[in-house]
């Protein structure tokens, strides 16, 4: 028989995720921790890495949110601007249809900034192509004439970060798992070859999973570290030293009775 995958009702596994995350804090608990699957703990990771994904997404909303009140009152100040745009050749974003030249007319783009104009299309037509058929017409906003459009164009600004707001929190997930297995598997192999040169040896599994479970800290503070204060590298050495210090409760568990 085919095992489910979903083997456990939701509220079960978000229990035992929630469960895990606060005893990975603990290195007193490092021992039972450590003892688990490796595919067990890799789930646990993955999941990780998500839960850190939307915490970054709510700290990007929330600076999205508060960029488009703080756009309408700077560009308040504005009355009118000038551009001296000098390109050899076009700037062209395909995916997003943004589009950065000398001199051009538009051409469908849904971002056309030149040394004149910036000409896009409705900020409706942007977000959902079917509104396009009640509403198509380029929206053009003359640098000596921005004032009246300021409204109006920070909306669309606001749209276009809706925009790439999926793909930001797809690369930050990929990045962020690239990275965090980089360091775990490195640094598992460093304290493997240290244990190994000592009298109280631990097996590799346990060496690895301790790193795994230690990384916690490290992958839920990274979106702070990025979006709202420099930690220096705080969280990188907390997640060192849990690594550490649970590495030495669980080696002195496993040979308790050498240390007698």
């Amino acid at each position: 028989m085919v095992k489910k995958i979903f083997d456990r009702p939701p509220e079960v596994r978000f229990w035992f995720f929630s469960r895990t995350l606060i005893e990975s804090l603990n290195p007193f608990k490092y021992y039972e921790l450590s003892s688990r699957s490796v595919a067990k703990s890799t789930k646990y990771l993955f999941g990780l890495v998500i839960l850190s994904s939307l915490i970054l997404g709510m700290l990007i909303f929330m600076n999205m949110m508060s960029f488009h009140s703080a756009f309408e009152d700077e560009m308040s100040k504005l009355d009118s601007i000038g551009l001296n745009i000098s390109l050899h050749e076009p700037i062209v974003i395909e995916k997003f249809k943004f589009a950065f030249v000398n001199e051009c007319n538009y051409t469908d783009e849904n971002l056309l900034i030149t040394n004149k104009e910036i000409v896009r299309k409705p900020t409706f037509c942007t977000l959902l192509k079917p509104a396009c058929i009640f509403s198509n017409n380029p929206v053009i906003t003359d640098y000596t004439n921005l004032q009246d459009h300021v409204d109006d164009l920070g909306n669309f600004l606001f749209i276009i970060f809706v925009l790439m707001f999926p793909g930001l929190l797809l690369l930050y997930l990929i990045f962020m798992m690239i990275k965090i297995v980089i360091i775990i598997g490195l640094l598992s192999i460093i304290a493997y070859i240290i244990t190994k040169l000592t009298k109280y040896p631990l097996k590799y599994n346990r060496i690895l999973l301790c790193a795994l479970y230690s990384s916690t800290i490290l992958v839920m503070l990274e979106p702070i570290n990025l979006m709202v204060i420099n930690l220096y590298y705080l969280h990188v050495i907390t997640f060192i030293l849990i690594f550490i210090l649970a590495l030495i409760l669980v080696i002195r568990r496993s040979y308790r009775y050498n240390y007698m």
